[in-house]
């Protein structure tokens, strides 16, 4: 991935259960249980060879979707590899 971080990488198969097609535009949003929003848009979907479940997305143009209360106890790291979020398709995509 060369001159643009604004992607998400999914593999085919959860692209093609949510519907997706490499290229298409999503938001991306936090499941947290603290009520905050927490969101970033328009994310372009990149095809990648991702174990199903996962996807992955660049930082810090993702930081906004980590509650600042899911970190690790002891050391209080981030936990910026275990996020859950939802993929909506943005609105600004057209389709």
């Amino acid at each position: 991935m060369f001159g643009q971080r604004d992607v998400v990488f999914l593999n085919e198969y959860e692209l093609s259960k949510r519907g997706l097609a490499d290229g298409d535009r999503v938001d991306l949003i936090t499941a947290s249980t603290d009520g905050a929003e927490r969101i970033v848009r328009n994310f372009r979907v990149v095809a990648y060879s991702f174990p199903t479940g996962c996807c992955a997305a660049y930082y810090p143009e993702t930081n906004p979707l980590v509650p600042l209360y899911a970190r690790d106890p002891l050391s209080f790291t981030p936990s910026y590899k275990g996020v859950p979020i939802r993929l909506v398709r943005s609105a600004s995509s057209g389709r």
